[in-house]
């Protein structure tokens, strides 16, 4: 990677582990920590969460193991790294679409720890983002009790494997560590159901 290339992707690592933490955060604060209920509003922010959380782990993820121009359309195909470094710079840069940048990743195999099944699970979980913020979705009663799992599954299973898979010379629990900060680790460690999923 360029120097530009690590500045941006330092920026969406940064960025990603922001809306991880704010994830994190609501999860904690107001779930009541029982394998049961979650309410309406805590589905939906926790799903945008870490919707936004994955899209930019992926697109960092992306950018480190094969460069800038992997996130680029065929329109900017012909612009330079200073070029596009500069567009970052003044907010105007265009990247792929996330469904676009999830099949680049999966068809050039970036997450060894992420096999098909995970890769629908990110297409169904982006469904439910898409519709919370288009449509507001609407969840039937019996969701509810599901969706805890869900969510913690996604957290667990896919998303922290994704930021993992960034930086693979350290353990995941130690890049964790250090990306969260002592704080959200704790709160992330200590939440019952992550010690339930874990377990």
């Amino acid at each position: 990677m360029t120097i530009n290339e690590e500045k941006i992707y330092k920026d969406l690592q940064n960025n990603s582990f922001i809306f991880f933490k704010d994830f994190i955060e609501r999860i904690t604060d107001k779930d009541n920590q029982n394998e049961d209920y979650i309410s309406n509003e805590l589905v939906a922010l926790s799903i945008a969460s870490l919707q936004i959380s994955i899209e930019l782990a992926l697109k960092a993820l992306v950018l480190k193991k094969r460069g800038l121009m992997s996130l680029m359309s065929t329109q900017n195909s012909s612009k330079t790294l200073d070029e596009l470094y500069a567009e970052f710079l003044n907010n105007s840069i265009k990247v792929l679409t996330f469904e676009k940048i999830k099949i680049f990743a999966k068809a050039n195999n970036l997450i060894d720890s992420i096999d098909d099944d995970d890769y629908e699970i990110i297409t169904e979980f982006q469904k439910y983002r898409n519709g919370i913020v288009h449509l507001s979705f609407n969840f039937h009663e019996n969701d509810y009790f599901d969706l805890k799992s869900d969510i913690i599954y996604f957290a667990i299973n896919i998303l922290i494997k994704i930021l993992c898979s960034c930086d693979e010379s350290i353990k995941p629990s130690e890049f964790l560590a250090y990306n969260l900060g002592s704080e959200y680790h704790k709160r992330l460690i200590n939440y019952r159901p992550y010690i339930s999923a874990m377990e």
